[in-house]
């Protein structure tokens, strides 16, 4: 295979997973990652291992240090052998450093980059070089040119600017990667390739069917969908297209790819691997796994350079330039580990697994883990895996918000998961206290914790402070009391009947079902009357001129500011029972089990330990809150950040602390989720009336859960 590079061209395709949940970004002081080793990695496995379960490691990583001065790294390209850096600092000053990429060593040089007004929108979105320039396409919006691109040039030497080029047709690009020709730029990006010229006029250009690009040596290729994925010749000065091979193997057209340079070996990259590409026959071959060596490329690369030596130097973007990392990555004999197994699901997994996965590659020297991802309509193939004992050893159950799936199927209590708490009892560096107050109460069943959930959501009800302070207590005929003595114009609820039955759904979860000895209670009257509520609710719309009584929340984020705005001051009820205020939690991120048979439980408990590592639960902010209660702390400071615009005070921190410490359990949605709907839509059209609705349901979902109890 070694030999295999030094005959054949080279091509560096890098998939960007795309999420479209935020992650938390800055107003904090950095936290430096710990780096992957510097040595090479060692083989240190000594047990008998057979060949179907063991990994053996061909690459090694390091990470190349940022300048000292530099907080963020936006953007970095490649010329002669040196790396040009732009980055930022603390004070959100731009800075431009180059070192030679052998040996490297930061030197500032003295651009003068002009700053941006805070009324104005600016982003340098490419950085490029040539023998006399520095070239940066780049993003802005103010009120007198509205939404505009622009192309800066610099002299390389001096640092002063020569000229700034207005761009057309660039907006409409998103996130383009670029590269370089001659006086050609190329943006590749959303299915297109445009030419810009370096006086900023623009040549010619491909519209649809470009999923990469790349510079090898001195000619440019695209890799093009159509028919067949296809790697073309491209032609900057004509646009003229020259098929050099079928690829074949698959990428993913519908995402953004990163664009790169190459001089040596041959790779065709996604988010999990790079391959080796016959540039004859268009066969690939798997070189690396870029999570076995400790690289997350969660968020894919923003650039890549491939030397004749077969090193690969590349920008991994993370979760946004706080979070970005450059690697150099070079070929080496690292031993084989044995292979730890973690299940998910298509879709569930998050951009963090990557990150929680690549942290422990690079900081166990015994295991690699490899993820196994089983498709949403394979629950029965997952189950059989698991009876047959040829399941995972780490079992994502996924979100608690999915519908039926494999990952809810299976009942959580039962014999085939480790119980973690005497984990969390015994492990030397996690202690219960660190926790934030409530979470491992809610993830604990019968006294046993079956799955680890990193991030959470709290689902609360919240109201006007003078309401809540005129309640004696808070039962069903409150609420109840609540709808007789509306103001007018004032609706009980603010939402539809659609979400006030989706969070009907979650909270029978955790009042109506016992899950662990398979019954049910849907004939209480308390969910009899939820029904006859949401079905009497008149339609809401939000605006202006539309008041309601109390509103069913995921507490947290923007919910203070809304309330504040409606009510005033504001408190979280609950959900009213016989008990008083029901408050529970939700998770999109887990939860986490190890298999009871699984034979590497302690490597299994230590990446669970990851995933609530500071590191890991840093980057969970858009996944709803962690739930270490230092970086819940951390996320509860930057919403108090003017500059994330949530408007969260301190007292919204407290009460929201309140509400999840005061949480019982998790909600979920499951086949019963769908018996709920099933038969309320009848007696919301009329069809039944409630008493039959509701035994219908009790009928239904007693005999479900009976069957999953078996």
């Amino acid at each position: 295979m070694k030999n295999k590079f030094k005959t054949i061209l080279s091509l560096l395709l890098i998939l960007a997973m795309s999420l479209s949940l935020a992650a938390c970004g800055g107003g904090e002081p950095e936290k430096e990652e710990a780096p992957p080793p510097e040595e090479p990695m060692e083989e240190t496995e000594k047990k008998e291992l057979s060949a179907d379960n063991v990994i053996e490691l061909n690459y090694a990583a390091d990470v190349i240090k940022k300048p000292e001065d530099i907080k963020y790294i936006r953007n970095i390209t490649y010329f002669e052998h040196t790396i040009y850096l732009l980055g930022e600092d603390k004070d959100g000053n731009k800075l431009i450093f180059s070192s030679p990429m052998e040996n490297v060593q930061w030197t500032q040089l003295n651009f003068q980059m002009e700053q941006v007004s805070e009324e104005s929108f600016f982003e340098i979105n490419g950085l490029l070089a040539d023998e006399n320039s520095i070239y940066m396409p780049c993003n802005g919006w103010d009120e007198e040119n509205g939404e505009y691109s622009v192309l800066r040039v610099y002299d390389r030497e001096s640092g002063e600017k020569k000229e700034e080029y207005k761009l057309e047709g660039m907006n409409e690009m998103f996130q383009p990667q670029w590269l370089m020709s001659g006086d050609k730029l190329i943006g590749i990006s959303s299915g297109a390739a445009k030419v810009i010229n370096t006086d900023g006029t623009a040549g010619v250009s491909i519209e649809e069917g470009v999923c990469f690009g790349a510079k090898l040596q001195e000619k440019i290729v695209l890799g093009m969908e159509g028919q067949e994925n296809a790697l073309m010749e491209f032609d900057p000065e004509t646009g003229e297209l020259k098929k050099l091979c079928t690829i074949k193997d698959e990428f993913n057209s519908y995402t953004n790819y990163s664009s790169y340079i190459s001089e040596g070996p041959v790779l065709l990259a996604d988010g999990d691997s790079a391959k080796s590409i016959d540039i004859d026959s268009g066969e690939t071959e798997e070189i690396l796994n870029w999570n076995d060596i400790g690289i997350p490329m969660s968020m894919g690369a923003q650039s890549v350079y491939v030397t004749e030596e077969n090193e690969i130097y590349l920008l991994d973007g993370g979760m946004g330039p706080r979070n970005a990392c450059i690697y150099k990555m070079y070929p080496h004999e690292g031993g084989t580990r044995k292979e730890l197994v973690v299940s998910s699901g298509a879709g569930v997994g998050g951009i963090y697994t990557s990150d929680a996965i690549a942290k422990f590659n690079r900081e166990n020297g015994e295991y690699v883990i490899r993820e196994k991802v089983y498709k949403q309509d394979e629950a029965d193939k997952i189950l059989t895996e698991i009876i047959a004992g040829e399941g995972p050893d780490v079992f994502f159950i996924g979100s608690t918000t999915d519908r039926e799936s494999a990952f809810t199927r299976v009942n959580v209590g039962s014999n085939l998961f480790e119980d973690l708490m005497p984990y969390i009892e015994s492990d030397p560096d996690i202690k219960k206290e660190d926790f934030l107050p409530g979470v491992l109460e809610s993830m604990t069943v019968d006294g046993h914790i079956y799955a680890m959930h990193p991030a959470i959501q709290a689902i609360s009800i919240v109201a006007p402070k003078e309401l809540a302070d005129g309640l004696e207590k808070w039962d069903m005929d409150s609420l109840f009391a609540v709808k007789e003595n509306l103001p007018e114009g004032c609706k009980l609820f603010g939402g539809s009947k659609e979400m006030l039955l989706e969070y009907l759904c979650h909270y029978a979860s955790v009042r109506f079902v016992n899950k662990s000895e398979g019954t049910c209670s849907f004939d209480d009257q308390e969910f009899a009357g939820w029904l006859e509520l949401i079905k009497n609710t008149e339609p809401f719309e939000y605006g202006e001129d539309e008041k309601y009584a109390i509103n069913l929340c995921y507490a947290g984020h923007n919910i203070p500011r809304m309330s504040r705005e409606t009510f005033g001051d504001y408190e979280y009820l609950g959900f009213p029972s016989s008990d008083g205020g029901i408050n529970y939690l939700l998770s999109s991120v887990g939860g986490y089990s190890i298999m009871a048979d699984s034979e590497n439980k302690d490597a299994a408990w230590e990446y669970i330990k990851i995933l609530l590592s500071y590191e890991i639960q840093e980057k969970l902010c858009g996944f709803g809150y962690p739930v270490m209660e230092k970086n819940f702390d951390e996320c509860m400071n930057m919403e108090m950040s003017s500059e994330y615009g949530m408007d969260v005070k301190e007292e919204d921190g407290a009460k929201l602390k309140a509400v999840i410490a005061s949480s019982t359990k998790f909600g979920e949605m499951s086949a019963v989720s769908d018996i709920i709907m099933e038969e309320s839509q009848k007696y919301f059209a009329d069809q039944k009336p409630l008493e039959e609705t509701v035994q219908m349901i009790q009928s239904r979902a007693s005999i479900y859960l009976a069957e999953q109890k078996q």
